[in-house]
């Protein structure tokens, strides 16, 4: 014969079980009517858990399953502290909150200096087997910012500052890298991958409003202390081909600028610079200045089969028709002296004298 175990119980709405009378101390009581859950202490009754929407009635995917923590409702205004080791979720998690500025803040306090640390971790696994009949987007996090009734201005005091991901770091210790935004991108060994960026920038304006700077990437590395840097670096690219490495590779391009201005565009764009550097120098006292600087180093087993060119440039266009100035090789002003540490050749590529000129010589 099977037997039954009931808690102590009530069917009306809105009761709870009156201490001493009705319910003790460590007894277990259920108001089936609002399904709430009490207990009590050595004084009083509480509510251990609220039932009455921790898991909804309806089926699917959004099914959602509420916890509670000393009797306080984590989907109202008041904080969930978790202090276990692990909080597993298989499902989907919903955080909203008008009320405050931090909906989600996670703090990692580490003691333990010589173990790796993760204040965050976000784990997209991809590797499923399901059929391909479409294009899709795989994202592991994902920002989303609306900012279309913000009511701000331009006016000083009233700006808003919108990023999507800001980073800060404050560092007392020595460090040997110190990286504000960290992007690893492993092709497997089968793979195939049309494009593969570490990082991709977009700066996108689609509406009729005025744009000051539109910048793809903005890179800024500040100087604000006494301490001394070695190298200043404002942006750094490196494409490096390891011991490894044995596969070919058609082009390597330390970095790569293209302006391109598509066949159904009518804008009108007053200048175009592939690469443009300015020094600003004040105060400060610099020993020597490059606009442009460029080294080759060809060393130990290196070959290079064909020509080297330090600079190397050529207009794809039809100067005479497209361009309506002068087409400009190079152009200085202001400049003290050039120097070339060996021949120059004027109408020829295979220059034998210091100067060697193919065609007539105008002086004045």
């Amino acid at each position: 014969m099977s037997s039954q175990i009931k808690i102590k119980r009530s069917s009306v709405l809105g009761n709870s079980p009156t201490f001493g009378t009705e319910i003790v101390e460590g007894e277990l009581a259920l108001n089936t009517a609002d399904q709430k859950l009490y207990s009590a202490n050595s004084t009083a009754t509480f509510t251990l858990a609220d039932l009455s929407s921790a898991i909804t009635a309806s089926s699917g995917a959004d099914n959602r399953v509420a916890v509670f923590t000393s009797g306080t409702d984590i989907e109202g205004d008041s904080n969930f502290t978790w202090d276990g080791s692990i909080l597993d979720v298989n499902g989907k998690v919903d955080i909203t909150n008008t009320n405050t500025n931090q909906p989600l803040n996670v703090v990692l306090t580490d003691t333990v200096q010589d173990v790796d640390r993760n204040a965050a971790f976000i784990q997209n696994d991809i590797s499923g087997t399901g059929g391909t009949t479409g294009d899709r987007s795989k994202i592991a996090l994902r920002l989303d910012v609306n900012n279309s009734a913000t009511g701000s201005t331009l006016v000083s005091g009233q700006r808003l500052y919108n990023r999507g991901i800001y980073n800060t770091q404050d560092n007392t210790g020595d460090l040997y890298v110190n990286t504000g935004l960290y992007n690893l991108i492993t092709s497997g060994t089968a793979a195939n991958t049309i494009n593969q960026y570490g990082t991709q920038s977009i700066s996108r304006s689609t509406l009729s409003g005025v744009i000051t700077n539109n910048y793809g990437t903005y890179t800024e590395s500040q100087l604000r202390g006494s301490g001394d840097i070695t190298t200043n670096y404002g942006a750094f690219n490196r494409a490096i081909w390891y011991e490894a490495s044995s596969g070919n590779t058609t082009s390597g391009i330390g970095a790569y600028n293209n302006i391109y201005t598509s066949a159904g565009s009518t804008s009108t764009i007053t200048t175009v610079r592939g690469t443009y550097t300015v020094i600003d120098l004040n105060d400060s006292t610099i020993g020597t200045v490059y606009a442009v600087q460029g080294n080759i180093d060809v060393e130990n087993a290196a070959n290079v089969t064909g020509n080297a060119y330090m600079y190397y440039g050529s207009y794809a266009a039809d100067t005479t028709v497209n361009i309506g100035g002068t087409s400009w090789g190079i152009y200085l002003t202001g400049e003290d002296k050039n120097y070339f540490s060996s021949n120059v050749g004027i109408g020829t590529t295979t220059p034998t004298s210091n100067l060697d000129v193919t065609g007539n010589i105008t002086a004045s």
